[in-house]
């Protein structure tokens, strides 16, 4: 197995035609990435994109295994300078955030000194809730088994037994419930336990997977996943299954892309940036809000116009300050790069139109609205405020990621918010 790191927008090469650069991938894992491509339906969003003689990776992040064995990591681009650990480390707490997928403070030290790439710190931070979960004990559950034995035991099946041919009425068919640890959430573990085993190349993942997997020996694989998943039980005495479940969702797959969806079951976890980074402020936004406002995400409430009495062209900004039914701010976040040296700072003239359309349907014309970009070197400050006219004005806002802080104008957070700095304070907030 070979593994690579790159960040958004890099390119991947072909090992044959480069073979000492630093992104190049064997001609068997460069093929299938170009399926890839050639799958892709119409609609959906592009993960590579041909170029010349290379593939350039888009907005997502992430980890992704391809069936050769090579592990490809994609980290968010943050700065001019590359700084692999800072942002995985960046990418891993805002997935934390997003995904519920904390760590134990007493463990994450350790996990991100003794692994090296993002996909070896998820595995041991995955199998770490495993073991919490084996110390704690397994959970078992009734399970209903139909069976022909000799003799009775539980119930009788009587439309089965008089089905019987003759040469086998000294057998009786008959049911009974059996106390065992085959239930969804265990089968779930074990089929994660299974991808995990195959895709990690750290030799403490591959000895705990191994371990685990010996734990849970008598339990078959899930091999329904959404069904199983449906029946994971939220009783209190399953309490200590609850933080491995996002895990599971992760590994097993429920939250990948098209192009990952198929007879290759590696380990993909690839995140759309866009959508990473707009859940992330929302999270942080949402627990520093006043009681007396609403945050509502992607809300519905108006569209573009009408058409013979049907909406048409909905508008969903990505959040909305309201108190009682009145809109008080919208905003929208964007994950680009901004430079205050380039025309236009780099801003989209559909994106000013998008948030002309907000402004007058959700806020009748009148008020303030705010558009959220990274914070980096070239963009630190908010900058002057877009003015559509004397009663409706646009904030271009830079939100810091490293210490998760809005760099909102004075005179507008304290309306909304508990505090105009770091969001991500008193984590015990829900």
């Amino acid at each position: 197995m070979c593994s690579i790191s790159l960040h958004e927008y890099d390119h991947i090469y072909r090992e044959s035609s480069h073979k000492n650069h630093k992104n190049s991938v064997s001609d068997i894992a460069f093929d299938w990435l170009e399926t890839l491509i050639l799958q892709r339906k119409r609609g959906e969003q592009e993960f590579l994109r041909h170029h010349h003689k290379s593939l350039q990776v888009r907005n997502f992040v992430g980890v992704l295994e391809t069936p050769c064995g090579t592990i490809i990591e994609i980290l968010p681009k943050t700065a001019d300078t590359e700084n692999p650990e800072a942002d995985r480390a960046l990418l891993l707490k805002m997935l934390n955030v997003v995904y519920k997928v904390k760590p134990r403070e007493s463990t994450e030290a350790s996990l991100e000194t003794r692994q090296g790439s993002l996909l070896e710190i998820l595995i041991a931070r995955f199998l770490q809730e495993v073991s919490r979960i084996v110390h704690r004990g397994i959970r078992s559950d009734y399970v209903r088994i139909k069976e022909e034995a000799a003799f009775i035991k539980g119930r009788l099946r009587i439309a089965q037994q008089i089905r019987q041919p003759i040469s086998r009425q000294h057998y009786f068919q008959i049911e009974y419930d059996k106390f065992l640890p085959d239930r969804a959430e265990n089968r779930l573990i074990k089929a994660a336990l299974r991808v995990v085993g195959k895709s990690s190349q750290q030799m403490e993942n591959q000895r705990l997977a191994r371990e685990l997997l010996f734990v849970f020996d008598a339990i078959p694989c899930s091999t329904q996943i959404n069904r199983d998943f449906s029946r994971w039980s939220t009783q209190r005495d399953m309490v200590h299954y609850r933080p491995v479940k996002p895990w599971v969702e992760l590994i097993l797959m429920r939250e990948t892309p098209w192009f990952l969806q198929g007879k290759w079951q590696g380990i993909s976890l690839l995140f759309p940036m866009e959508k990473l980074f707009e859940s992330y402020l929302e999270f942080l936004l949402r627990r520093q809000l006043l009681p007396t406002y609403e945050l509502v995400p992607q809300s519905t409430l108006h569209s573009l116009l009408r058409h013979n009495d049907k909406a048409m062209f909905q508008l969903k900004p990505d959040m909305c300050i309201r108190q009682g039914r009145d809109t008080k701010l919208v905003l929208d976040a964007k994950w680009k790069r901004l430079e205050r040296d380039i025309d236009k700072y780099g801003l989209s003239q559909g994106d000013f139109y998008q948030m002309f359309a907000y402004g007058q349907k959700y806020l009748e014309g009148v008020g303030n609205m705010l558009l959220i970009y990274p914070k980096t070197p070239q963009f630190e400050t908010t900058l002057a405020p877009f003015h559509y006219d004397e009663k409706l004005t646009v904030w271009v806002v830079p939100f810091c990621l490293e210490r998760d802080e809005l760099l909102c104008p004075d005179n507008m957070l304290p309306r909304f918010f508990l505090s105009t700095l770091t969001l991500n304070k008193g984590d015990n907030r829900e």
